[in-house]
């Protein structure tokens, strides 16, 4: 029996795109991304509809909807780049394969 592929909520297409990105990306660019990683038709508030997605599943920001916590203000709010947290590389959860010394002092 074939398996149907169910499409991408928004919030995984900007988590594929941001992962595609490398982990860290302004929302334009990520924007820019989903278009290129999923052609066809898109929203013509697509910028807009990845900012929402992004604050709705972020602790960082005023709006998270406090169900999904994915994505991090990098460098703080207002700093314009979003990353994933499962990405970030100071995150202690995230196994790097480095014993870092700041680890010890962020668990």
């Amino acid at each position: 029996m074939a398996d149907i592929a169910r499409p991408l909520s928004r919030f995984e297409s900007v988590a594929a795109a941001l992962r595609s990105l490398g982990g860290q990306a302004r929302p334009i660019e990520i924007a820019n991304e989903i278009r290129r990683l999923f052609p066809g038709p898109h929203t013509e508030n697509l910028l807009q509809s990845v900012r929402g997605r992004i604050q709705e599943c972020s602790s960082d920001s005023q709006h998270w909807k406090k169900k999904r916590d994915l994505f991090y203000s990098v460098h703080g709010i207002g700093g314009g780049v979003w990353g994933l947290r499962d990405l970030d590389p100071l995150n202690p959860v995230n196994k790097d394969g480095f014993i870092d010394t700041v680890e010890t002092y962020m668990a």
